[in-house]
């Protein structure tokens, strides 16, 4: 027998701590979202491209960079 989805909707939300509201993003964040995954798409697949030329110490930094971003400093 499968549990109701109500109770796994529910559960998750519990395991995550977020709540139903905390659900609702608008769609400008969504968008902004969106375009910095298509980024650390892009820097993930370089750094597998360029995994000879470029120092682990190099990679760090650009990682520290952009898995990091003050959502400050993504508003214009």
């Amino acid at each position: 027998m499968k549990p109701p989805k109500k109770f796994i909707h529910d559960t998750w939300l519990a395991v995550l701590g977020i709540t139903n509201d905390m659900l609702a993003i608008p769609l400008e964040d969504l968008d902004a979202y969106a375009v910095y995954l298509d980024v650390m798409e892009l820097i993930f697949a370089c750094k597998e491209a360029a995994d000879e030329c470029i120092s682990p110490d190099v990679w760090q930094g650009i990682e520290d960079r952009f898995l990091n971003v003050d959502a400050a400093d993504l508003i214009e």
